[in-house]
Order: structure tokens, then sequence, then C-alpha cells
């Protein structure tokens, strides 16, 4: 997140957040469904009738297939990074010290902690991360009381709030420009009055369309808070 600010200008923050957000949470979300998957006695087992012709693997169990197939995703991501542009931004030595790394990682927190739009942003982000993280898990157990779905079926849901996720972020990318970043606050309020009705669901068909619009509120909300937290963290900091 943060070369962002060196590859692009101010103006085109939300737009990058925007791509940047619906790709990193989708991945997180259906890197989840990937394991759900995994664990699949069915997918597990065409996994291990793969075989190379004179070779050993040794891959004989589930958790070792998984596990290869993740290895796997891996290299795929490690080869993509590779071709992040150099952005020619030149910083001074940092500080390898513990106590001087945490002393300018609290120099920095109180500055934007001061910074009114900084503070604003750094506690919505912060709320939002903590509770997407607690509801990522939640909705794995909601899924087996309300709608009675095993875990492989349950790890579908995140998939398609993942999908709402990457609507909501594509179209902050396309609407909210930086200065009116704020104007999303009451989506995020919203949000949270909407996540309480999963509780009153019980039938699939209509879990798919509420964790879909849950999920688009969600990317619309936090990708210009992202942005606006980015922007002051350039300004203030580097």
């Amino acid at each position: 997140y943060g070369i962002l600010t060196e590859l692009l200008p101010a103006e085109k923050l939300v737009a990058a957040n925007g791509w940047i957000e619906g790709l990193t949470i989708s991945s997180i979300i259906l890197g989840v469904v990937l394991g759900g998957k995994l664990v699949d006695p069915q997918i597990s087992d065409k996994l291990l009738s793969f075989d190379f012709p004179l070779i050993s693997t040794g891959i004989n169990t589930t958790n070792q297939s998984a596990l290869c197939s993740i290895t796997v995703c891996y290299i795929i991501a490690a080869i993509f990074n590779r071709y992040i542009p150099d952005t020619g931004a030149k910083y001074q030595k940092q500080e390898s010290n513990p106590i001087c790394l945490l002393r300018d990682f609290t120099r920095c927190s109180i500055k934007l902690w001061r910074d009114k739009l900084g503070q604003i942003s750094l506690a919505v982000t912060t709320l939002f991360w903590g509770a997407g993280a607690t509801l990522q898990y939640l909705v794995l157990k909601w899924a087996e009381v309300n709608l009675h779905m095993p875990l492989n079926k349950g790890s579908e849901l995140q998939g398609v709030f993942a999908v709402g996720i990457a609507i909501g972020a594509l179209f902050a990318a396309r609407i909210i420009p930086l200065k009116k970043s704020l104007s999303v606050m009451p989506l995020g309020v919203l949000m949270g009055l909407v996540v309480t009705t999963m509780i009153f669901v019980t039938n699939v068909w209509l879990a798919y369309p509420l964790l879909i619009f849950i999920g688009g509120l969600a990317g619309f909300f936090v990708v210009p808070m992202n942005a606006l937290l980015q922007h002051r963290g350039h300004v203030l900091m580097s």
C-alpha cells in the first residue's frame, strides 16, 4: 500500500486503492475458500491421483497435497512481485535497533493521531480491519449454525462476500475522489446495521445477496478511507 504514494499523484490514490483493495481482500477470502476445497476429500483425491513418470514425489496425504498447492501459489506470487517497478524513491538508512524503531513508530503514530484527517482515517480503518478479521471467521460459524453448511461449503460464502467487496471497491474507485473520501462515513454505519440482520437469515439463497450487499458496502467504505490515510501519512511523514 505504501508504494502507491510513490507511484501515483494524490488524485489517483482512491482509484488505485480500489483495485488493490478489491484484489487483496479477494485473495485473502478466496484463499480461505481454496483452503476449504483443499481439505475436501474429493478434491484431495484428485490432487493425489496426479503422478509424474519415474519420479516419486512422496506426496501421499491430504495435508501434503494441500501444502504443495499452497507452495505453488506462493511461487506464482513471487514471480508477480518481481515485476513491481522501481519507483526511484530513496530514503535515508533505516534503524535496526528495536528501541529506535519503537520510538520512531510512536512518533509517527502520535503525528497521525494529532492530525484531524489522519485521526479519522486511522481510527476508522483500524476498527474496520479488526471487525473484518473477526467476521471472516464468524461467517463460517454462522453458515454452520444458521444455514447448516459444513466447513468446505461455508467457506464458499466468504468467496461470495469477496465478490461484493471487489464490486464495492471498484465502484468507489470510479465515483469517490480523494477530497470527498469522508462522505462515505454513513455507509460504514449502514454496513454495521446490515451485518446484524444476518442472525435472522436461515436460507442460503437469501444469504448470498445479503453477503454481496455487505461486501459491497465494505469495499465502497474502506477504499476512500485507506486512500485518505495513505495521503495524510505521505504528507505528514514521507
